[in-house]
């Protein structure tokens, strides 16, 4: 299987595409148990993926499992969920279009005479 159909598969069944309105930021996450997967989707996506161990005690009295997770925000998060998009199932396709309905990047700055850095190119070696 070519590490696209790969990407799609775990995208469907395991991530998680949100946005914070307050910071006007697009989120894609994937978290779980499996850390070769999700340091697997990190080198795919050049990024860096966290490790947690929960707190409390699950259901079977025993301790919850670390955790691994890849959190995607802001440009980078819209472009995965732009290549994504004609792959995922009805549902996942109706978030993604109200996230980016809801999102408008950032054009404007408050301090004035500022002027901007050109953005760098969003670097994602699964898609080039």
């Amino acid at each position: 299987m070519d590490d696209f159909s790969w990407f799609i598969g775990i995208a469907e069944g395991e991530g998680c595409f949100t946005y914070n309105p307050k910071k006007n930021e697009p989120e894609f996450t994937v978290s779980m148990c499996d850390e070769d997967i999700v340091e697997r989707l990190g080198k795919m996506l050049d990024h860096h993926y966290r490790t947690h161990q929960p707190g409390g005690v699950s259901v079977s009295g025993g301790k919850y499992k670390i955790q691994h997770r890849i959190q995607i925000r802001g440009r980078k998060a819209v472009k995965i969920m732009e290549k994504v998009f004609p792959y995922m199932g009805k549902r996942r396709q109706e978030r993604i279009t109200e996230i980016l309905e809801a999102w408008t990047p950032k054009t404007t700055y408050k301090t004035e005479g500022y002027v901007p850095k050109p953005k760098k190119p969003i670097n994602i070696p699964l898609f080039t």
